[in-house]
């Protein structure tokens, strides 16, 4: 419902210019398409900023450009990426097309602050390359006079995987930050000039300006400051009757970035306060011109909805919210709907008064179906909120006549019950909403839903003796009656509600109706031959002992008799219509249970003589009989009258009333022939049978884990309508293939229908609706059935009528709890049934040669024995710890039966650094484990499955698992700490300390430095720090410590953290050593 544009409600986000080759722009912009806004970078227009000598002098043509909005969205980028690729073997060419391109961004430079990134993809790289490119960066920067205030040169390897694109993401976020941490410094200098008095627009809007760059640096405390200050130099100008307009507008602006800037913190009671004296402020301001009202109804309608919206969404996502805050929500959307209620009077008032003037302005211009033009426009304007006064107020008002108003009005009152119902004692506010929902159905002629709702509240008026209302209600309900010639459901209803001793009086409420349909078609009735109707659709139902008679728009009497203690029922159809009912063909099904029944005799009363007419017996429906009527001509029914009787049956008197008729629905058919047009003054009647629907809900989980199959049956009557639903839940845990429901016929008599899935998602839930239709005259079993195939596995149709049990899952998952590798990275999992086996294996990236922890995990899901445990590592690498069983489940082997569970944790360690090639990729080992599980007798079976052998023996069963751990690519040490604590200290005396962090790389590293506590010292300063260090950079950082203790004493330990790529990090042991430093007396006390 926001007619807001979205530049002025979502958070801005930094523009990145995108240059050079197209695949890695391509592959960059998808990479991160949500988190900044990119624009192809060719030339940049000069851009010529004020003088602060200028600003006594200028004039501002408005507060928030629309221009300077487009800008930094969508053109002009704060940090420009340059992709290259740079080919070993032609070196020359790939160094011109970078000179160029830095020739080029120097040029552009000069007319607007920006930074750059050169991304250089090398290709063809040699062994050794490091130092070479290297090389080549220096001649780059040298020669294409880029220094590093102007960019960096980030160096990808061909292909990179995904955690190089969190490098480039760094970079840009880091550059970003800076520009627009400069901008806010050089609009600050700009203000501390200007006059207060006089220049109160130029200073809102520089105020804007640093709120929306301190919201693209993710600072939002400094946000809210700026745009609070932003919004109270704009409020002071309220006075300025030329600029009204575009004030209010720019308030809202404002007020809706403050609120949800606020809901963002979680200061959610900060953010409702701020919007109450924001909508307080607004409602107080009134417009010079009364003709004008529905503008501001339509603001302040508009700015409830969006509050309520923006509450809601950001309630949803946050736990623990006080129940005060979201019982109010409600209250909003029923405020947003009564102000466009006032917007909707107005505007129809406007209308009336200005409707020859609208009817020749309206063929000069195309109108727009909204509100808010100046918002939903303002790219093609200047200044925010200004409004187009090519054709002024009436262009406004054309505007107004296309917006559909009920549509708006409908949702937000739907909005509002639907909060109001969740909450206590809310009875007849929830009525009072209903009772504006139905007329705004009326209003929009939806006279069905508006028939139902009225009902519903003049009802609820009833129970709660709001006798005064009620009359209203039943006045709607007669129009919309009218409009539907469903008369009779108005003076049910009126019976019902206001004459209840009438309820069960049959004799009476037909006089009633008689009297009433008597007068509807008179010729000098109020109601007029406009609302005469042309189809009635009518349906019955039948009094028996046990049913009350449910009053439709046609109605059944029964009586009974007893003869020889033989039950007979009289049904006798009735019309209440002084025309009768025109038909050619009735048909009516007899069901009749726990009895034996006999035909006793038929009869039919009608004035015209009938073809056909017959009670038969349904073979195939014990104990229903079928009566069907047919005349030669379309008669006028009077009445039917069928008599069924239940002979040589003994019945006891509690038994007489236990026996009872139930009615299918049935039909008449309208013959051809008869036309309603050559009978307008008669009604024609169409009495249609509803559909049978049946809802079967199947469970269906795919396997190879369980899959429960149920077959469903369905028993299709005669000419029936059935639906299945089902619900598909796949519990893969990779993605499925395709997978197909459909249903067969074994007689292919019905017309069947299948639904296909492609690619099924794992935790997703999937609604599967079949329809089928039985065209013959008999009854069918249909069969539902499931065709799935899962992706690289294997597939399988399931059309039998049996179960299909699979045995529990068996998985195993490989854990890494070092830092080189994944947290936890899935191995294989085996099905238990004999299924196939799926095999994964990581790639792995080892930054530094430290040790490398393994954890394996095996969850069984059944009972099993864990034999044998053995790993191997590879050259190059040699064992710390491993290869044995733990000794709980050695001395408790039931253990893992019970826990489902067995780990093992090994690690390695390279035996030579220099033995691992930098750059070359290596096999770390395998894993074997054999396990086995007494089963019953099985013929020896054996497969082989890429790494994994399978060996099944009688009685028992040992399988072995023998797969490798992956291969990993070392990578040489690319940062490089130095810590040199001294050797000597003097209780009481300063002890300053230097840490040296040196990034001896071409890429970004995220450094976190951590001082543990050390009673031994006094320690001032920063005791955590993180450090961002960009390519070829040092950092130092300074600590002063204050011995307490004398002697030989621990020094503080520092605890060296950086955050990689994948998100995990990794710690430097080597600054865990402790280091210790002899401590002397204090001066004086040496001796």
């Amino acid at each position: 419902m926001n007619i807001y544009p979205k530049e002025l409600l979502t958070h801005p986000i930094p523009l990145v210019g995108l240059t050079g080759n197209p695949e890695t722009q391509i592959s960059i912009q998808k990479k991160f398409e949500n988190k900044f806004n990119f624009v192809s970078f060719t030339d940049i227009r000069p851009h010529k900023r004020t003088s602060i000598q200028e600003l006594d002098n200028y004039i501002p043509g408005g507060i928030i450009s629309g221009n300077w909005l487009i800008k930094h969205f969508y053109t002009y980028p704060v940090v420009v990426v340059s992709c290259h690729q740079f080919d070993f073997l032609n070196t020359k060419k790939s160094e011109k097309d970078i000179l160029d391109q830095l020739s080029h961004l120097n040029e552009c430079l000069k007319l607007r602050n920006f930074k750059s990134i050169i991304l250089l993809v090398l290709q063809n790289a040699p062994s050794g390359f490091s130092e070479v490119i290297e090389e080549k960066i220096t001649f780059l920067k040298r020669k294409g006079d880029f220094e590093n205030k102007k960019g960096t040169f980030l160096i990808f390897p061909q292909n990179f995987p995904n955690p190089y694109y969190s490098r480039i993401e760094s970079a840009i976020r880091n550059y970003a930050n800076r520009i627009h941490k400069e901008e806010i410094r050089k609009i600050k200098k700009y203000q501390d000039i200007l006059n207060r008095k006089t220049q109160n627009t130029l200073i809102a809007r520089h105020l804007f300006k640093c709120g929306f760059y301190s919201e693209c640096r993710i600072d939002f405390k400094n946000a809210i400051k700026y745009y609070q200050k932003s919004y109270q130099e704009v409020k002071e100008m309220i006075n300025k009757k030329e600029m009204l307009t575009e004030i209010k507008t720019v308030l809202e602006v404002l007020n809706i970035k403050i609120t949800r800037l606020h809901f963002v913190n979680k200061n959610f009671v900060e953010g409702i306060e701020e919007f109450h004296k924001h909508i307080n402020f607004v409602r107080r301001i009134n417009s010079e011109d009364s003709e004008r009202d529905f503008e501001s109804y339509a603001s302040i309608s508009q700015q409830y909805l969006s509050f309520a919206e923006l509450l809601e969404e950001n309630i949803s996502r946050q736990s623990g919210i006080q129940p005060k805050i979201t019982k109010n929500i409600g209250l909003y959307y029923q405020l947003a709907a009564e102000y466009a209620m006032k917007r909707q009077r107005a505007v129809e008032e406007l209308l009336v008064k200005y409707e020859d003037q609208l009817s020749r302005v309206e063929k000069n211009f195309h109108t727009s179906q909204t509100f808010h033009m100046h918002l939903l426009d303002f790219p093609k304007l200047n200044f925010i909120g200004q409004p187009n006064l090519q054709f002024g107020f009436l262009q406004e008002l054309s505007a107004e006549k296309n917006f559909r108003h009920s549509s708006q009005i409908l949702h937000l009152l739907q909005k509002a019950y639907h909060h109001y119902s969740d909450q206590e004692n809310s009875e007849r506010l929830l009525i009072s909403l209903q009772s504006k929902i139905a007329q705004q159905h009326l209003s929009k002629a939806e006279y069905d839903l508006a028939k139902e709702k009225f009902i519903q509240i003049a009802s609820n008026f009833r129970k709660i003796q709001w006798d005064s209302l009620l009359i209203p209600q039943l006045l709607n309900l007669m129009e919309c009656s009218i409009q539907t010639a469903d008369q009779k459901l108005f003076v049910d209803t009126v019976l019902e509600l206001l004459i209840p001793e009438f309820k069960h009086s049959l004799a009476q409420r037909i006089e009633y109706h008689e009297k009433f349909f008597s007068a509807l078609y008179e010729p000098h009735s109020i109601f007029n031959k406009t609302f005469l109707p042309q189809e009635l659709i009518f349906e019955m139902k039948l009094d028996t002992p046990f049913y009350s008679l449910i009053e439709t728009r046609t109605h059944f009497t029964t009586t009974k008799a007893y003869q020889n203690d033989t039950l007979i029922y009289k049904c006798r159809f009735i019309s209440h219509f002084p025309r009768k009912i025109i038909c050619s063909q009735i048909e009516i099904l007899f069901n009749i249970q726990k009895f034996d029944i006999s035909l006793d005799r038929i009869q039919t009363l009608t004035h015209t003589e009938s073809e056909n007419s017959e009670i038969v017996l349904l073979p195939e429906q014990p104990k229903t009989f079928r009566f069907s009527f047919k005349a030669k001509t379309p008669s006028i029914i009077q009445c039917i009258s069928v008599k069924l009787g239940l002979q040589n049956t003994k019945l006891t008197e509690s038994e007489k009333n236990f026996v009872f008729f139930r009615w299918n629905p049935f039909e008449i058919f309208q013959k051809e022939s008869f036309h309603p047009a050559k009978h307008p003054s008669r009604p024609i009647v169409h009495i249609q049978r509803p559909r049978a629907q049946m809802e079967i809900v199947a469970k269906m989980q795919t396997p190879p884990f369980v899959f429960e199959y149920f077959p469903i049956h369905l028993r299709l009557l005669s000419h029936s309508d059935h639906i299945i639903s089902g619900n598909l839940i796949p519990k893969f845990i990779r993605p499925l293939g395709k997978c197909s429901i459909h249903y067969q016929s074994p007689t292919n008599n019905i017309n069947s229908t299948s639904i296909s899935l492609p690619e099924i998602l794992p935790q997703k839930e999937y609604s599967i609706v079949l329809f089928a239709k039985c065209n013959k005259e008999s009854e069918h079993v249909i069969r539902v059935c499931a065709d799935y195939t899962t992706a690289n596995l294997y597939q399988t149709s399931i059309q039998s009528d049996f179960v299909l049990d699979f045995q529990s899952p068996f998985k195993m998952d490989l854990k890494f709890f070092g830092t080189e590798i994944p947290s936890i990275t899935t191995i294989s999992r085996l099905s238990s049934s004999l299924g196939p086996v799926l095999n994964e294996t990581p790639s792995l990236i080892i930054n530094r040669p430290f040790f490398l922890d393994s954890c394996l995990v095996i969850d069984t899901h059944i009972p099993l024995k864990i034999s044998n445990f053995n790993f191997v590592p590879n050259s190059g690498f040699r064992k710390i710890f491993g290869n044995s069983i733990p000794d709980e489940i050695i001395n408790n082997p039931d253990l893992i039966q019970q826990n489902n569970c067995f780990s093992n944790l090994f690690s390695v360690l390279p035996s030579q650094e220099d033995s691992l090639q930098i750059g070359k990729f290596v096999e770390i080992g395998f894993v074997q484990i054999c396990f086995s599980r007494k089963l019953f007798s099985f013929q020896k079976i054996q497969e082989d499955l890429g790494q994994f052998a399978k060996e099944w023996k009688e009685e028992d069963f040992v399988t072995k698992l023998l797969f490798k751990i992956p291969s990993a690519v070392v990578i040489k040490k690319d940062v490089l700490i130095t810590f040199d604590p001294p050797q000597e200290a003097r209780v009481g005396e300063t002890l300053q300390c230097k840490l040296v962090i040196q990034n001896c790389s071409s890429f970004f590293h995220f450094i976190s430095v951590e001082i543990e506590k050390n009673e031994n010292f006094l320690f001032s300063g920063v005791s955590s720090i993180n450090v961002d260090i960009l390519p070829n950079e040092n950092k130092t950082i300074s600590y002063n410590f204050i011995p307490v203790f004398q002697g030989l004493i621990m020094f503080p330990l520092i605890k060296v953290t950086e955050f990689l790529e994948n998100g995990s990090s990794q710690v430097f042991p080597e600054m865990s050593k402790p280091n210790y430093v002899f401590v002397y007396p204090p001066l004086g006390l040496d001796n």
